[in-house]
């Protein structure tokens, strides 16, 4: 998986996790009732290609850019369309709206490309991005 652009005042480690979610290295993911296509918690991302980020032209570039390199034997859950959304678990009879509990137990990260955005309707997600539940990370960099 390409590196990832993580936006914040500080170095994102599992220290930090455990101070914004009161997780135990590995974060508490829980459903987010009021938002049903995103979870509550987990660190955000956004892939980082050729020095750039879809984060970095958002609303979401306040704050120091932290370049974090992903471990080669991570599980990412990839929304590129409806059917992949459609195919993870649900947690309400009356729309889609993913199980991130769940889904946290058998994989470390989910990840929508703008593809799934636009298909699945995930205007919650804005722009591709990266939703961690687990620290996979190699090495984190300060960028700017």
């Amino acid at each position: 998986m390409d590196d990832q652009l993580f936006v914040g005042d500080r170095k994102p480690s599992t220290d930090y996790m455990t101070e914004l979610g009161n997780w135990d290295i590995v974060p508490e993911v829980p459903n987010d009732s009021n938002l049903y296509q995103k979870p509550y918690g987990g660190i955000w991302t956004s892939t980082f290609s050729d020095g750039e980020s879809e984060w970095s032209e958002t609303e979401h570039a306040d704050g120091k850019y932290w370049r974090l390199t992903v471990s080669d034997d991570t599980e990412v859950f990839i929304i590129d369309s409806m059917d992949d959304l459609r195919s993870l678990p649900n947690r309400d009879e009356q729309k889609i709206a993913p199980d991130f509990e769940q889904v946290a137990e058998s994989y470390d990260a989910v990840r929508a490309t703008a593809d799934g955005i636009d298909a699945a309707g995930l205007d919650a997600w804005e722009v591709e991005s990266t939703v961690w539940f687990d620290w996979c990370f190699e090495s984190v960099g300060l960028i700017q």
